[in-house]
């Protein structure tokens, strides 16, 4: 047996994003940096798909990074990131 659901209106819905930056080769240093500047305001931003259709409108709740590969003055040559929205419109 199936349990049921009904739908009562969009709540709020939270993404969690991960990815990878690897500057020398796509990406850049600042966009991370960029990201949390973005995070440290409480607006809400657009959220498109790569067509730029956009799905909502999302504060960015928290950015993580982890840093691999450093050169010898401590810049990461990789850096992966999470990234958590939530839906507000």
């Amino acid at each position: 047996m199936i349990a049921a659901s009904q739908f009562v209106g969009p709540g709020a819905d939270k993404i969690s994003l991960t990815g990878r930056l690897v500057p020398e080769v796509l990406g850049r240093y600042g966009a991370l940096e960029t990201l949390v500047e973005m995070a440290d305001t409480g607006d809400a931003y657009p959220f498109m798909d790569g067509r730029g259709q956009i799905l909502g409108h999302f504060t960015i709740d928290r950015v993580d990074e982890g840093h691999d590969n450093l050169t010898e003055d401590g810049r990461a040559r990789v850096k992966d990131f999470t990234i958590e929205l939530t839906r507000v419109a």
